[in-house]
């Protein structure tokens, strides 16, 4: 009989893990869009803007915006975002929309680590190690409401530090691909002629 009860406790346990993944990466893709959907539909104009200055600043994007404060080399734009967030009302929204997702996704995926820790042999960490890069590039882009911060800023420390691990792996990936073709081609033949 225990061991029956103790099956069918292993059942609802995997049932409500199972869920709580699949909610995870719901609000995952959801963020994702939300953030992105942001940055190219309403918040477009500005966004461009922030874009074009990172293009132009050795510090690139983390550089605009950590100077997108009072008195810092990217006041101006602060000004123009926090007065879109004040007037503006669809671009309000859809910022609440992506910080709202945002938050979702940060608190179910806390819970799919928890998940992750009492059976890694599952591969669930390398399942969301693709999103989590996703949202944390998108989020790294994003302005925070709070001024000089980026949305990666607002999110809670243990989650941004999963968002840097699966960006600086796939960073990696591209790197050694990068390093692995360039040692595999010849070198040039020194010359004959002298």
């Amino acid at each position: 009989m225990k061991a029956r009860f103790a099956d069918f406790e292993e059942r609802l346990r995997a049932d409500k893990d199972s869920k709580a993944v699949t909610r995870a990466e719901q609000n995952g893709q959801a963020a994702l869009d939300a953030l992105q959907g942001f940055q190219n539909n309403e918040g477009a104009g500005i966004m461009s803007r922030i874009r074009e200055a990172a293009r132009n600043n050795p510090g690139g994007m983390e550089g605009v915006l950590s100077e997108m404060r009072p008195g810092g080399r990217f006041a101006d734009l602060r000004t123009h975002f926090n007065s879109a967030l004040e007037h503006d009302r669809g671009f309000a929204a859809a910022y609440d929309k992506a910080s709202t997702a945002l938050a979702q996704y940060g608190d179910s995926r806390t819970a799919v680590d928890a998940i992750i820790a009492k059976s890694p042999a599952a591969g669930l960490g390398a399942r969301f190690e693709a999103l989590d890069a996703q949202i944390g590039e998108a989020a790294g882009k994003t302005p925070s409401s709070r001024d000089g911060m980026s949305k990666l800023d607002d999110i809670t420390k243990q989650l941004a530090e999963i968002f840097q691990r699966a960006v600086d792996g796939v960073k990696s990936v591209f790197n050694r691909s990068a390093g692995a073709e360039a040692t595999s081609r010849p070198s040039p033949s020194p010359s004959m002629g002298a």
